[in-house]
């Protein structure tokens, strides 16, 4: 969906009315749009998240609760939300709003050997801090545990099941099939160390500073779960092997705390994340997103040994 000039003074209008208290003159600016939100600036520097869809609104009101806690805790900046609206008449899934924060988002393409290793060192300081906070210091109900990933995950294997079968290959189909009940059977995930993850921290959701020398700030903690922390790494991988194993390597020595056969939980997750996109394009009737989802994991690790982390 495109927006122009007077579909985003309309989204003006109808957010300057929910938020009296917030001021939103002059021009509105699409920062972005995804699978969960549309996501604006406002000329006066605000940053506003428009859920797309339930699953948003219950990220955002997770966010809502989460975020504020999380400030003074982490060595990066994350959002501070100051505007909340819970689903209604006029955003029938919510609104989020904070002043956005300083940093460009992560371009892999800028990655260099100089500054790969900087980078790395940062995002695991990063993971260290939020994987050491307590989950016992945390109250806020809407953030799921282990139980629910893993509940998640059965139905996240019953939707795409089917759709595989009817669209793929024999011999691929019977890989996959083979995979996910070697995934939701794996002892080793099913009893790994548990702990505050980001959920989703791939290169979109990661700002830098102007020399790429440091990480600035961390954006989206929508997915934000008690679970693996060897689920933080496997988003990590759209930024390749190498910085990966650099900032695994940063983060056991910053951590000291050792965590048997990491990097084949990385692995395990790395496969399953296309899963998800192929979810949402089946719940949403989005035949362009399932085209590519069903591409990704034909070109993905389960399927094509190339592609495989560990």
């Amino acid at each position: 969906m495109t927006y122009d000039a007077s579909a985003l003074e309309q989204i003006r209008s109808e957010l300057q009315f929910i938020l009296p208290q917030l001021e939103i003159s002059g021009q509105l600016y699409l920062l972005g749009s995804g699978f969960s939100s549309l996501v604006l600036e406002t000329s006066q520097g605000v940053v506003l998240r428009l859920a797309r869809n339930q699953d948003a609104a219950e990220g955002q009101a997770k966010e809502a609760k989460l975020l504020p806690f999380l400030q003074g805790k982490l060595p990066v900046a994350v959002p501070f939300p100051q505007w909340y609206v819970a689903p209604g008449q006029h955003f029938p899934f919510g609104v989020i709003g904070y002043p956005k924060l300083k940093g460009a988002v992560l371009q892999p393409q800028l990655l260099s050997e100089k500054t790969q290793s900087s980078l790395a060192t940062s995002c695991a300081k990063f993971l260290c801090s939020l994987h050491a906070i307590s989950p016992a210091e945390i109250q806020i109900p809407e953030l799921p545990g282990p139980r629910a990933f893993w509940q998640r995950q059965e139905r996240l294997c019953a939707a795409v099941l089917p759709e595989l079968h009817a669209m793929l290959p024999g011999t691929e189909y019977s890989q996959v099939e083979r995979w996910w009940d070697k995934f939701l059977n794996d002892s080793a995930l099913r009893q790994s160390p548990s702990c505050l993850c980001h959920g989703d921290l791939w290169y979109e959701n990661i700002l830098v500073d102007k020399d790429y020398s440091a990480i600035a700030g961390i954006l989206d903690f929508e997915d934000a779960i008690i679970a693996d922390p060897a689920l933080d790494f496997a988003a990590l991988l759209h930024l390749g092997k190498p910085f990966t194993l650099a900032v695994i390597e940063a983060y056991q020595a910053q951590s000291h705390r050792p965590s048997p056969n990491l990097l084949y939980r990385i692995e395990r997750y790395w496969e399953a994340r296309e899963f998800g996109g192929l979810h949402f394009a089946i719940k949403h009737a989005d035949q362009e997103e399932f085209v590519e989802a069903l591409y990704k994991i034909r070109q993905g690790p389960i399927l094509n040994p190339a592609q495989r982390f560990y």
